[in-house]
């Protein structure tokens, strides 16, 4: 079969003409970075981080651990990890330790507080009457504070026994309880507790923080593995163009044609 070039020539721009739909944006920029001049590279990079600025800008986020099993027995872990703060409000306050803990759902050790009434007293968590999230309230109580509002908390619970429950309560920046949550009860003798978790999950950064215990004075838990969105685990997109911009910037002053002197 003979093909004119004409109809060749045809087909083949046809063919080109078809949409690209797989563009992969940092596949073209380095394409266009190998075929251009020196200037001209600076000129591309700036396009390519204008155009990755104006993109839309989403949150990334990711799920850190916060883990006692991390630390030693008995270490003050109030501020042993970035982006969060623990603390015991109720019950005499003071700071979080990481404790050694038979009831430990991962590992063996789980967070503690500072109770001075024994072992027991130290491992175990409870609201009382009158809950409060302020260190006058009675307790003692876990809170969690972020140092960036996130949409997603989770703990394990280990209720001392089949009788307790355990609670956790989501609070904004204004101090409103925004949400909560609680663990089931079984309340059969004779059936050692398993592991629970306890989970808060919003369409929207605004936890400021959550507190964590037993539902009421008779309800004890262990708590252990929390988990948080961290949302300075990921620079924002926006963040990274701009990144960009400002080297591509002082590169392309450095390209710039000496000024003629007449």
């Amino acid at each position: 079969m003979i093909c004119k070039r004409s109809i060749c020539d045809m087909t083949q721009r046809s063919s080109s003409a078809q949409p690209n739909t797989n563009f992969q944006p940092w596949k073209s920029f380095s394409v266009a970075w190998g075929r251009s001049r020196s200037r001209s590279k600076i000129i591309t990079f700036l396009v390519f981080a204008i155009v990755l600025g104006l993109a839309p800008a989403q949150i990334e986020a990711g799920i850190v651990s916060v883990e006692p099993d991390v630390f030693g027995d008995g270490v003050d872990i109030s501020n042993a990890f970035p982006n969060v703060a623990l603390s015991v409000v109720g019950g005499g306050g003071g700071p979080v330790f990481s404790r050694a803990d038979g009831a430990a759902s991962t590992g063996s050790r789980t967070f503690g507080n500072s109770a001075a009434n024994g072992a027991i007293a130290e491992r175990i968590w409870f609201e009382g009457p009158g809950f409060s999230p302020n260190p006058a309230g009675p307790g003692p109580v876990l809170r969690v504070d972020f140092s960036v509002a996130t949409d997603f908390v989770a703990i394990d619970i280990v209720n001392q026994d089949s009788f307790d429950g355990g609670i956790m309560r989501a609070f904004n920046a204004n101090d409103v309880e925004i949400f909560s949550q609680t663990s089931p009860v079984t309340g059969q003798f004779g059936i050692a507790p398993a592991p629970q978790t306890l989970s808060v999950s919003l369409g929207a950064f605004d936890i400021a923080y959550v507190t964590i215990a037993g539902q009421s004075a008779q309800d004890s838990v262990h708590l252990d593995n929390l988990r948080f969105n961290d949302v300075n685990a990921v620079p924002e997109p926006s963040t990274i163009a701009l990144i960009m911009l400002g080297i591509a910037t002082v590169s392309l002053r450095r390209f710039q044609p000496p000024t003629a002197v007449s």
